[in-house]
């Protein structure tokens, strides 16, 4: 991510990181700035932000209004997030229901663990959720392929998906509505 935001033209990019290891990787063979530890805790300082990501975060953390908070402390007026997280509603996730229903597979709910995802998404709650939390939601949409190039079968699939909102994942860009 970092390394697409230095060729888009972006100067200063900071990353952050729960992963010792990550990091360590990201700053010594990439050379990219990036602090250690969880949103909520790390300290910016004065640092505001334009554009931020939080790609796979939020069904992560404890509490989501406490990490919205902090994202909208370090935004600049006019600065855009862009969040995506994983669609319960996706087709995918409702695959692997019905084979835990059919006893299908061997480590039954393993994709609905509390110690991996606390929270679960889909496109109304993310938006119920950014907008109580101080966000404007400015788009909001469940794609389907997202990267590489898309056939034709892709793209027919990409359209059903995104139509009936059944994508892998729920993306949306927001900006901090200003107190």
């Amino acid at each position: 991510m970092l390394t697409a935001a230095k060729e888009a033209g972006w100067n200063e990019m900071t990353g952050t990181e729960i992963s010792t290891h990550a990091v360590k990787f990201v700053s010594e063979k990439l050379g990219f700035k990036v602090q250690q530890g969880t949103i909520e805790n790390i300290d910016f300082g004065e640092k505001k932000f334009d554009g931020l990501v939080m790609n796979h975060v939020l069904e992560h953390v404890e509490n989501p209004k406490i990490t919205l908070e902090k994202i909208r402390s370090v935004m600049n007026d006019g600065a855009v997030i862009r969040f995506e997280v994983p669609n319960v509603d996706s087709i995918s996730m409702r695959i692997k229901n019905l084979y835990c229903k059919l006893e299908l597979i061997k480590n039954r709910n393993k994709h609905y663990a509390t110690f991996h995802h606390f929270w679960f998404y889909k496109k109304n709650t993310l938006n119920y959720v950014l907008e109580n939390s101080g966000f404007r939601v400015l788009e909001i949409y469940t794609p389907g392929k997202q990267w590489g190039k898309l056939n034709l079968i892709d793209k027919a699939i990409s359209w059903f998906r995104q139509s009936t909102n059944t994508g892998k994942a729920v993306v949306a860009y927001a900006s901090r509505i200003n107190d």
